[in-house]
């Protein structure tokens, strides 16, 4: 089952704030592909002890944030249906 992306789901949304005390704070903006719903493109797919989890590596504390610790992480969110009954026109 495809989930709709609603009108809640798109624009920029701030996932990680860098530390208010960073000497100098890098601004990543992720951006995801056409036909991606925009909560699925980040994530993988981990298997622990017989339970599935989806983990969004952009926000997950020891994922991007622990690489990138003076960075603010944002998501910015579109329609991008290109097929079927919601395509976008």
């Amino acid at each position: 089952m495809v989930r709709r992306v609603t009108d809640d789901d798109i624009g920029m949304k701030v996932l990680c704030e860098a530390p208010a005390e960073a000497a100098e704070i890098v601004d990543i903006v992720a951006i995801h592909g056409i036909g991606a719903h925009p909560d699925n493109a980040w994530c993988k797919k981990v298997d622990i002890v017989e339970s599935l989890w989806w983990i969004n590596w952009l926000n997950k504390k020891g994922m991007l944030p622990a690489i990138a610790p003076n960075t603010c992480i944002m998501q910015y969110k579109y329609k991008s249906q290109w097929a079927g009954k919601d395509v976008i026109k």
